[in-house]
């Protein structure tokens, strides 16, 4: 876990203007928080998911960098539309940083003659040296990157989970080159590569590729690709939550989410059938009838779905649709991913909010006898999380422990001197399936 709590330990957050100047080497940029609803804030709270979004080839020329500014706050307003990121959008920080590029890779782009001519901070390009290829992925300097947050935060990379570096180019083809958006680790930290736009336009101006929410998943839920068309050769189901190649229901990862009833594997017609015959149903009043054509919708309906991880046999996926095998035409990530993307959020993120506490350190001299009491605040959690409250150590002496958000200390008991007091999280993950409405 990323942060951790000692109880009273007061951090003054102090007032800073909304953009800060910074230069690294030869790059000059500016920072500037925003929330997930893409807004501009004064600061960036503790105890977050924190993503640095960085700008390359946005000059200061044609509107280059107020169509970054622009499109990073579409982007993460849209991301925060998807479950669970919605759910929890206060515990997201995206921290932009506006980086100034001497040209502007959306009209370099057009003309480069070779995909090794770089003309960025951070070296945007297709990966192949063939301009005739068909798609390509977007390639980019990932140890110039990582240079360059650890300068911008002194070594200390508790300060961001998760990198999305956004390109001044199209995902789509740019001199018939698909410039395809990925994601993976390098160097250490998750991150995200991808072109800021789409090709298409609305009165001749730049729409936000619709790619995010996906390679979104890939970053922070460790998501595998459901997908099983365009790339040849099977992936191992076995290092994802979301693929498996088990047919076996009780050794199905996800089978907590599976009803009694749902053949395994599942076919792929069987919820079209299932939405037919709920159609055809006049027993069923409108909102049972409504609930249950949402139940058995291709995203929110988990069964065992062949194809994933590239492979269209074998391999087997939770929903017939999500966002990780639809790219941008689905409705979301699915119960499964939904569940795995909350665990990763509170893999980062502490339940604790803000102890009340005036100090760390308890102080008793001699005449004290009145009680004290120390309480915290807590996340609201995901419903697949149940909160057992906080296990309150007392000098570390794991047999002196209460479980509770408020503490009272007795301090009659204790002895003249200093006594240290500290809360931890105590969460236990439940299993969950929602019932089928009945009657």
């Amino acid at each position: 876990m990323k942060h951790k709590w000692l109880l009273g330990l007061c951090v003054a957050l102090l007032p800073v203007s909304l953009v800060q100047a910074f230069t690294f080497e030869d790059i000059n940029y500016t920072v500037t928080e925003l929330n997930a609803d893409g807004m501009e804030v004064q600061t960036a709270p503790d105890n977050r998911v924190d993503v640095a979004v960085i700008g390359d080839g946005f000059s200061l020329d044609n509107g280059d960098m107020e169509n970054f500014k622009d499109v990073t706050s579409k982007l993460i307003k849209e991301l925060s539309t998807y479950k669970p990121i919605s759910f929890h959008k206060n515990l997201f920080n995206f921290h932009r940083f506006d980086v100034i590029s001497e040209n502007s890779l959306f009209e370099k782009i057009r003309t480069v003659a070779s995909t090794n001519q770089t003309f960025t901070p951070f070296g945007s390009r297709p990966c192949e040296d063939d301009l005739t290829a068909s798609s390509q992925p977007l390639c980019v300097n990932n140890q110039r990157i990582s240079a360059f947050l650890k300068n911008h935060y002194s070594n200390d990379s508790t300060k961001y989970d998760i990198i999305i570096l956004l390109s001044n180019a199209y995902d789509e083809k740019i001199n018939k080159i698909f410039i395809g958006a990925n994601a993976g680790i390098e160097p250490g930290v998750p991150i995200v590569r991808m072109p800021a736009f789409s090709q298409n336009l609305i009165n001749g101006n730049k729409l936000p590729s619709r790619r995010l929410p996906h390679e979104f998943g890939h970053a922070l839920g460790k998501l595998a690709d459901e997908y099983t068309q365009g790339i040849t050769g099977c992936g191992n189901a076995d290092l994802s939550i979301n693929l498996t190649g088990e047919v076996d229901r009780e050794k199905i990862p996800w089978k907590h989410h599976i009803f009694d009833e749902t053949p395994i594997p599942t076919p792929t017609d069987y919820l079209s059938t299932k939405r037919e015959e709920i159609n055809a149903d006049s027993s069923l009043t409108a909102s049972q009838r409504t609930y249950l054509l949402e139940r058995y919708s291709d995203t929110n309906f988990v069964g065992l779905f062949e194809g994933g991880g590239y492979c269209k046999n074998g391999i087997y996926r939770p929903t017939l649709k999500s966002t990780m095998n639809q790219l941008d035409d689905a409705d979301g990530y699915g119960p499964v991913n939904e569940e795995q993307i909350e665990r990763e959020i509170f893999r980062l993120v502490s339940v604790i909010e803000n102890p009340t506490a005036a100090e760390k350190i308890v102080r008793i001299n001699s005449v004290e006898t009145n009680s004290k009491v120390f309480s915290i605040t807590h996340n609201q959690l995901p419903e697949n999380v149940a909160y057992e409250g906080s296990f309150w150590t007392l000098d570390n002496d794991p047999t002196r422990y209460r479980l509770n958000d408020s503490y009272t200390l007795e301090v009659a008991e204790l002895s003249t001197g200093v006594h240290n007091l500290s809360p931890m999280e105590s969460l236990r993950e439940r299993a969950f399936n929602l019932p089928l409405m009945k009657g």
